[in-house]
């Protein structure tokens, strides 16, 4: 496949955490969720917590991109750092970390439940929640950056064009999608784990 034909995207680390990790997971801004999720008043508190205390965020984080975390250590490092928060009801506090903190999932997983079915018809496709997140208004979710590296990359992925990943040349296939889908279940296991003030083995 000549270079011309290769689309530039690029990635945060290894051409496989790309696949999990197109964007950052954790790191939205609270306008952002805000429009996407719903949930207005949970994430907006849930981000003011994980700014004023950032290695909530960097726990999290880790959490996100390691296979083998969250460990006991780092689940009571998590829970000790949320004792000034745990004023209220349990299950509201538990309820307004998991929507700040998996935010950023909902849209990826749209992204790329749209690439599984691009990449089987061989047609661009968008689920309606993708839609919902590319609308651009006054607070969008996505930069146009952003919806462009997406559209790019269902384009490509349409058309089995490999996208260019640190150096390697990767066509998304269905396999590779389903595989980064059950990735992200995976990774959704590991925060509910983490987000439980319980810790469970």
């Amino acid at each position: 496949m000549p270079l011309s034909r290769t689309i530039q995207f690029q990635a945060r680390a290894s051409w496989f955490s790309f696949l999990v990790l197109l964007s950052c997971l954790v790191l939205l801004s609270s306008v952002a969720c805000r429009v996407y999720a719903n949930e207005t008043s949970n994430i907006s508190i849930g981000l003011e917590i994980l700014e004023q205390q950032p290695r909530l965020n960097e726990i999290a984080s880790l959490v996100i991109q390691t296979a083998d975390l969250p460990t006991e250590d780092l689940h009571a490092e998590f829970w000790e750092l949320m004792q000034p928060y745990l004023k209220g009801n349990l299950a509201d506090i538990i309820g307004i970390m998991e929507s700040a903190v998996t935010a950023g999932l909902v849209i990826e997983k749209e992204l790329w439940r749209s690439l599984l079915i691009s990449a089987q018809t061989r047609r661009v496709f968008k689920t309606d929640g993708l839609k919902l997140a590319q609308l651009e208004t006054d607070e969008a979710v996505l930069s146009r950056r952003q919806i462009e590296q997406q559209n790019n990359l269902l384009t490509a992925t349409a058309s089995r064009t490999p996208v260019f990943l640190n150096g390697k040349q990767v066509a998304i296939t269905p396999k590779i999608a389903r595989q980064t889908l059950r990735n992200f279940d995976v990774i959704e296991k590991r925060l509910a784990k983490l987000l439980n003030p319980i810790w469970v083995k």
